[in-house]
């Protein structure tokens, strides 16, 4: 089941800037994205809006502006993320989340623990599949980017990454 009080809440907080490691970055010029955002229970607030937080970050480093919206908001939109507390297991591994990127809503879904209930280590897992639903697949494994295909605490979308990104975000609906 999905709670928009913990979403809610994960904003509050972000707005109020209690994203810790999260900073304040000018406001993007570009395009403004609405995300349809849903959490399980299973996502602690202060995780959420971290998440949250670092892909709003990430995008305003690219020019966009993304706007999390919950399933009662008023903005319609073209990209889903959706909390979950675990995904099944891809080739006997643990996976942190997955991209639907040929479907309308474009859908996410990050884990919060292995199906076993083990927490998953999270750095910038939303940003990251959020930018498989803006039209980006994987880089080489030992690339030092955010579409790596490992987690990167401190990784960025490098600037043919934000061309995309940018490119791809005009052909969606922009928020109100």
């Amino acid at each position: 089941m999905f709670r928009s009080d913990v979403l809610w809440a994960a904003l509050c907080v972000t707005l109020i800037g209690g994203c810790g490691a999260v900073t304040a970055s000018p406001e993007p010029s570009g395009p403004a994205v609405s995300v349809l955002v849903q959490t399980s229970s299973a996502w602690p607030a202060g995780a959420l809006s971290s998440q949250l937080g670092t892909a709003r970050k990430r995008f305003g480093e690219c020019g966009i502006a993304l706007r999390f919206v919950d399933q009662d908001g008023p903005a319609a939109s073209s990209y889903d993320l959706h909390f979950v507390a675990s995904l099944e297991l891809v080739d006997g591994q643990a996976v942190e989340g997955r991209a639907f990127a040929l479907r309308h809503p474009k859908r996410a879904e990050i884990a919060w623990a292995a199906p076993d209930g083990t927490p998953l280590d999270h750095k910038q897992t939303a940003a990251h599949e959020l930018g498989h639903l803006f039209g980006l697949g994987h880089a080489p494994l030992h690339s030092i980017n955010l579409m790596a295909p490992h987690g990167c605490e401190l990784c960025r979308f490098t600037p043919r990454q934000c061309r995309i990104i940018v490119e791809n975000a005009r052909f969606v609906p922009l928020a109100g």
